[in-house]
């Protein structure tokens, strides 16, 4: 696996208290090439970790992907991608999108 360095742009908008109610990612800052892609979706497949919708849906986000392009791309609704994507964050044990590309993204020297 290559190293990258990317800026991170993260648009925060906090609510009451100062929680966090939305976290916008550039999508271009972490990247993962096809080659990587690949390795990801297909060591979360060995492990039986992921179905295989859920490797698609994996698949596509790491492609940069959004939930409606995702959702056409496999022929299914916008909330099926959300429930399988909330699926994928669990078992990697994250909460949203970016720190599932960021846990990744870190991850990545170990991968190979």
């Amino acid at each position: 696996m290559r190293k990258k360095f990317a800026l991170i742009i993260v648009e925060i908008n906090e609510g009451e208290n100062g929680v966090v109610e939305e976290c916008v990612l550039d999508e271009e800052a972490l990247s993962f090439d096809d080659a990587d892609i690949h390795y990801i979706v297909e060591s979360a497949s060995a492990s039986g970790q992921l179905t295989e919708r859920e490797r698609e849906v994996l698949a596509s986000i790491l492609k940069g992907r959004k939930r409606a392009e995702t959702a056409n791309e496999l022929f299914v609704t916008e909330s099926t991608v959300k429930k399988h994507s909330r699926a994928i964050y669990a078992k990697f044990g994250v909460k949203n999108r970016f720190e599932l590309l960021s846990k990744l993204y870190r991850d990545a020297d170990g991968l190979r």
